[in-house]
Protein backbone atom coordinates (compact mmCIF):
# COMPACT_ATOMS: atom_id res chain seq x y z
CA UNK A 1 0.00 0.00 0.00
CA UNK A 2 1.51 3.26 1.19
CA UNK A 3 4.97 1.75 1.70
CA UNK A 4 5.16 0.78 -1.97
CA UNK A 5 3.66 4.05 -3.17
CA UNK A 6 6.46 6.02 -1.51
CA UNK A 7 9.23 3.46 -1.93
CA UNK A 8 12.53 5.19 -2.63
CA UNK A 9 11.08 8.66 -2.02
CA UNK A 10 12.38 10.68 0.93
CA UNK A 11 9.67 11.79 3.36
CA UNK A 12 10.43 14.73 5.65
CA UNK A 13 6.91 15.42 6.89
CA UNK A 14 3.45 13.90 6.57
CA UNK A 15 0.58 16.36 6.18
CA UNK A 16 -2.60 14.38 6.81
CA UNK A 17 -5.56 16.26 5.31
CA UNK A 18 -7.74 13.31 4.29
CA UNK A 19 -10.93 12.29 6.04
CA UNK A 20 -14.43 11.19 5.36
CA UNK A 21 -16.30 14.28 6.53
CA UNK A 22 -19.88 15.04 7.44
CA UNK A 23 -21.75 14.99 10.71
CA UNK A 24 -25.10 13.65 9.52
CA UNK A 25 -23.71 10.89 7.26
CA UNK A 26 -21.46 9.72 10.11
CA UNK A 27 -24.52 9.12 12.27
CA UNK A 28 -26.04 7.01 9.50
CA UNK A 29 -22.85 5.00 8.79
CA UNK A 30 -20.48 5.16 11.79
CA UNK A 31 -18.38 2.12 10.88
CA UNK A 32 -17.22 3.62 7.60
CA UNK A 33 -15.99 6.70 9.49
CA UNK A 34 -14.05 4.47 11.87
CA UNK A 35 -12.57 2.55 8.95
CA UNK A 36 -11.67 5.52 6.75
CA UNK A 37 -10.72 8.19 9.29
CA UNK A 38 -9.11 6.17 12.06
CA UNK A 39 -7.83 3.43 9.75
CA UNK A 40 -6.36 5.98 7.35
CA UNK A 41 -4.59 7.73 10.22
CA UNK A 42 -3.19 4.40 11.40
CA UNK A 43 -1.89 3.69 7.89
CA UNK A 44 -0.06 7.01 7.80
CA UNK A 45 1.25 6.40 11.32
CA UNK A 46 2.73 3.08 10.17
CA UNK A 47 4.34 4.85 7.21
CA UNK A 48 5.79 7.50 9.54
CA UNK A 49 7.27 4.85 11.82
CA UNK A 50 8.68 2.73 8.99
CA UNK A 51 10.28 5.70 7.28
CA UNK A 52 11.48 7.52 10.42
CA UNK A 53 9.36 10.60 9.75
CA UNK A 54 9.69 13.00 12.67
CA UNK A 55 7.16 15.67 11.65
CA UNK A 56 3.43 15.07 11.27
CA UNK A 57 0.67 17.64 10.66
CA UNK A 58 -2.88 16.43 11.24
CA UNK A 59 -5.98 18.31 10.09
CA UNK A 60 -8.58 17.47 12.71
CA UNK A 61 -11.84 19.38 13.08
CA UNK A 62 -13.48 21.91 15.35
CA UNK A 63 -16.39 19.43 15.35
CA UNK A 64 -14.63 17.76 18.29
CA UNK A 65 -15.99 20.57 20.47
CA UNK A 66 -19.61 19.89 19.53
CA UNK A 67 -22.16 22.55 20.39
CA UNK A 68 -20.49 25.33 22.35
CA UNK A 69 -21.59 28.62 23.80
CA UNK A 70 -19.75 31.65 22.41
CA UNK A 71 -17.23 31.91 19.58
CA UNK A 72 -13.95 31.46 21.42
CA UNK A 73 -12.40 28.00 21.49
CA UNK A 74 -8.91 26.92 22.44
CA UNK A 75 -7.03 23.70 23.13
CA UNK A 76 -8.36 23.66 26.67
CA UNK A 77 -12.01 23.85 25.61
CA UNK A 78 -14.17 20.89 26.59
CA UNK A 79 -14.45 18.17 23.94
CA UNK A 80 -18.07 17.25 23.31
CA UNK A 81 -18.32 15.26 20.07
CA UNK A 82 -21.90 14.88 18.89
CA UNK A 83 -21.16 12.71 15.85
CA UNK A 84 -19.08 9.71 14.87
CA UNK A 85 -17.15 11.99 12.54
CA UNK A 86 -16.01 14.14 15.49
CA UNK A 87 -15.25 11.03 17.54
CA UNK A 88 -13.12 9.63 14.71
CA UNK A 89 -11.07 12.84 14.74
CA UNK A 90 -10.57 12.67 18.52
CA UNK A 91 -9.49 9.02 18.32
CA UNK A 92 -7.05 9.89 15.51
CA UNK A 93 -5.62 12.78 17.55
CA UNK A 94 -5.10 10.45 20.49
CA UNK A 95 -3.41 7.77 18.40
CA UNK A 96 -0.98 10.26 16.89
CA UNK A 97 -0.22 11.95 20.21
CA UNK A 98 0.46 8.64 21.93
CA UNK A 99 2.28 6.80 19.16
CA UNK A 100 4.41 9.70 17.93
CA UNK A 101 5.32 11.05 21.36
CA UNK A 102 8.64 12.85 21.25
CA UNK A 103 8.24 13.76 17.60
CA UNK A 104 6.87 16.98 16.15
CA UNK A 105 3.12 16.44 15.84
CA UNK A 106 0.84 19.39 15.11
CA UNK A 107 -2.93 18.99 15.23
CA UNK A 108 -5.06 21.71 13.68
CA UNK A 109 -8.71 21.72 14.74
CA UNK A 110 -9.92 23.62 11.73
CA UNK A 111 -13.34 24.88 10.87
CA UNK A 112 -14.51 24.33 7.31
CA UNK A 113 -11.56 25.50 5.24
CA UNK A 114 -11.38 23.06 2.36
CA UNK A 115 -13.89 23.41 -0.41
CA UNK A 116 -15.81 26.24 -1.95
CA UNK A 117 -19.30 25.33 -0.81
CA UNK A 118 -21.17 22.82 1.25
CA UNK A 119 -23.98 22.19 3.68
CA UNK A 120 -23.73 22.65 7.45
CA UNK A 121 -25.73 20.09 9.41
CA UNK A 122 -27.42 21.97 12.21
CA UNK A 123 -28.34 18.88 14.20
CA UNK A 124 -29.61 20.92 17.15
CA UNK A 125 -32.37 22.36 14.95
CA UNK A 126 -32.61 19.38 12.57
CA UNK A 127 -31.92 21.43 9.45
CA UNK A 128 -29.26 21.86 6.80
CA UNK A 129 -27.78 25.28 6.06
CA UNK A 130 -26.01 25.82 2.71
CA UNK A 131 -22.80 27.91 2.78
CA UNK A 132 -20.26 29.20 0.31
CA UNK A 133 -16.71 30.46 0.81
CA UNK A 134 -15.17 32.70 -1.82
CA UNK A 135 -11.50 32.93 -0.84
CA UNK A 136 -10.47 29.37 0.06
CA UNK A 137 -7.61 28.76 -2.44
CA UNK A 138 -5.65 31.98 -1.68
CA UNK A 139 -6.20 31.55 2.06
CA UNK A 140 -5.00 27.94 1.99
CA UNK A 141 -1.91 28.93 0.01
CA UNK A 142 -1.10 31.70 2.52
CA UNK A 143 -1.68 29.26 5.39
CA UNK A 144 0.84 26.81 3.92
CA UNK A 145 3.39 29.55 3.13
CA UNK A 146 3.21 30.90 6.69
CA UNK A 147 3.56 27.37 8.03
CA UNK A 148 6.61 26.58 5.95
CA UNK A 149 8.26 29.93 6.71
CA UNK A 150 7.63 29.33 10.40
CA UNK A 151 9.52 26.05 10.35
CA UNK A 152 6.73 23.74 9.20
CA UNK A 153 4.15 24.90 11.67
CA UNK A 154 6.69 25.20 14.50
CA UNK A 155 5.84 25.92 18.11
CA UNK A 156 2.99 28.38 18.26
CA UNK A 157 2.73 28.82 14.51
CA UNK A 158 -0.59 26.98 14.41
CA UNK A 159 -2.09 29.67 16.64
CA UNK A 160 -0.98 32.31 14.14
CA UNK A 161 -2.07 30.37 11.07
CA UNK A 162 -5.61 29.39 11.93
CA UNK A 163 -6.88 32.90 12.75
CA UNK A 164 -5.10 34.28 9.66
CA UNK A 165 -6.76 31.65 7.52
CA UNK A 166 -10.19 32.28 8.98
CA UNK A 167 -9.86 36.06 8.66
CA UNK A 168 -8.83 35.80 5.03
CA UNK A 169 -11.75 33.51 4.32
CA UNK A 170 -14.19 35.81 6.07
CA UNK A 171 -15.44 33.16 8.51
CA UNK A 172 -15.61 33.26 12.34
CA UNK A 173 -12.38 32.65 14.20
CA UNK A 174 -12.31 29.25 15.91
CA UNK A 175 -8.91 28.37 17.34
Amino acid sequence: GLQRAFDGEPIDVIVHLAAKAGVRPSIEDPLSYQDVNVGGTQNLLELARARGVTRFVFASSCSVYGAVEGLILNEGSHLNPVSYYARSRIVSEGILGRELEGRSVVTLRLGTVFGLHGVFDDTANDRQVPWQVHRTPPALLLFLVIGFLGGMFGVGAGWANVPTLNLLMGVPIKV
